[in-house]
């Protein structure tokens, strides 16, 4: 896909990554001479209704406005492939990034609350909220991405090639396949806290089905059990969250 030009406007220079549902490259915008990044979708595995909802959920994402979102440009199909354009930040992911001590992660933390209360103040839910989805820029500031636009339950992969991602920050209400709420975010956003300042997940297991069933029985072990140096204050939060 390399050299291809989109809709006669973004041309691909570089793949960024791949994930379950698409691959992700830097391109530039012939029309406004800027990168971007371009999320160019399996139009196969989403089917038809998944590509429309995709399309719509663009729509409604590319209104976000804050400094710690990944801004939403444009959105359209090529060549029977959905795809989504994005502002290009320079980064990397919060799964690849080491805090430096208790003070970054919370300074991270208020980043992502920054984020996700500017959404759900609009009614958008993440619904995908992961470290994979969070970037880290070169000056340390933090920008969530595919707000709404994650369809995909898997793209962490294991070494053997197997997917099983996301169960590991999935609220026990999308587990169970209920509406998805700002609150889920929030259970997410937990997960994420207790791995940063633990250094290992909540729920963890061989396949997916045993960790979805241990979000949703299993109780959790305070993360104050695991790290001693975490204060009473955040390790209620996390245990709340």
């Amino acid at each position: 896909m390399i050299g291809k030009l989109i809709s006669d406007r973004y041309l691909l220079k570089a793949e960024l990554g791949q994930g379950g549902m698409g691959t992700v490259y830097i391109a530039h915008d012939d029309v406004l001479d800027r990168d971007v990044a371009v999320k160019l979708m399996s139009g196969a595995r989403l089917g038809t209704e998944g590509r429309s909802r995709l399309l719509i959920e663009a729509q409604t994402v590319a209104k976000l406005k804050h400094p710690n979102i990944v801004t939403v440009y444009d959105a359209g199909e090529f060549e029977d492939q959905p795809y989504v354009v994005m502002e290009y930040v320079q980064g990397v992911t919060l799964n690849e990034y080491e805090p430096d001590g208790l003070e970054r992660i919370i300074e991270i933390a208020k980043q992502i609350c920054a984020a996700l209360q500017h959404a759900h103040e609009v009614g958008i839910v993440h619904r995908d909220l992961k470290p994979e989805n969070v970037i880290i820029e070169p000056d340390g500031s933090v920008r969530l991405m595919d707000f709404g636009l994650a369809v995909s339950t898997a793209t962490r992969m294991t070494e053997d090639g197997m997917l099983s991602g996301t169960v590991f920050y999935m609220s026990p209400e999308q587990a169970f396949g209920y509406e998805v709420t700002s609150q889920s975010d929030l259970y997410s956003l937990g997960v994420i806290l207790y791995e940063l300042t633990t250094q290992q997940l909540p729920f963890e297991a061989e396949d997916a089905l045993a960790v979805i069933t241990q979000h949703i029985h299993a109780p959790v072990v305070p993360p104050r059990a695991k790290n001693e140096q975490i204060p009473i204050q955040l390790n209620d939060l996390i245990l709340s969250l």
